[in-house]
Formats: structure tokens, C-alpha cells, sequence
């Protein structure tokens, strides 16, 4: 949350519900989902909706070691 979007995650309610589209205020998600790459090296632009457990699963599974 930190990383990619700039929130700190005690600044807001985590649930299993939140996405993307609830740490912006930006039209698009694409800034975040490019980022996400550019930090972490994995594509994330195609889960939908971009559930953060399931972009911090893809990230957990996907990063190279």
C-alpha cells in the first residue's frame, strides 16, 4: 500500500474488500499498476477487480528471488 499507491496502511481500514480504487482519487489505475512493475517487477494490470490480497498475492508468488 505504501510502496505502490502512498498510503500507510495504519492511516486506513484494511479489509478483504478493499481495491485499488479506494486508495486513489486518479481516474485510472494504470499509475499504480505500472509502479507496481517498476517496484516489484510483476504485472498486476490484469486482476480484476484489484483486490489488494490478490495483488499482494500475485506479487508474493510472482517476484523473482
Amino acid at each position: 500500500m505504501q510502496r505502490v499507491a502512498g498510503v500507510e496502511p495504519h492511516g486506513c481500514f484494511v479489509s478483504d474488500g478493499l481495491t485499488l480504487w479506494d486508495l486513489h482519487r486518479g481516474p485510472r489505475n494504470e499509475p499504480l499498476f505500472e509502479r507496481a512493475h517498476r517496484i516489484y517487477g510483476v504485472d498486476i494490470s490484469d486482476i480484476d477487480p484489484p483486490y489488494l490480497w490478490a495483488i499482494a498475492r500475485r506479487i508474493h508468488e510472482r517476484r523473482p528471488h
